[in-house]
């Protein structure tokens, strides 16, 4: 079975945003410069990027290369949307940084896709 270096790390990625987003918060939106807040919404947001984290190590166990392929399409469409959002005004552009991890991860994984 091929070994997804790419996921792996967006995979700890996802756990560790997760985690600080439930856990701390605002601790996350100081460090990208966004507004920090005292509602739960950004702690739920956390949670549910934890349990992101979890379907990618299931996805990485399994090795299915057509879910793997999905996680390239899954993560292209949320940092173009991340990137819409903050060019229309609705946030700061330091938001556009979290698109990049993704972007930079889904084209490491096509890129290994393609060696296989």
């Amino acid at each position: 079975m091929q070994k997804f270096t790419s996921l792996t790390v967006q995979m700890w990625y996802v756990f560790l945003s997760g985690a600080a987003l439930a856990i701390t918060p605002n601790a996350m939106l100081g460090l990208f410069d966004l507004q920090l807040t005292d509602e739960v919404y950004t702690r739920i947001l956390g949670v549910i990027v934890f349990t992101l984290g979890i379907l990618y190590r299931s996805i990485i166990k399994s090795g299915n290369r057509d879910i793997i392929q999905t996680t390239v399409y899954g993560r292209l469409f949320a940092a173009g949307g991340i990137a819409v959002l903050a060019l229309l005004g609705f946030s700061k552009p330091t938001l556009i940084l979290f698109a990049g991890v993704d972007v930079a991860t889904a084209i490491w994984t096509w890129m290994e896709l393609k060696k296989a």
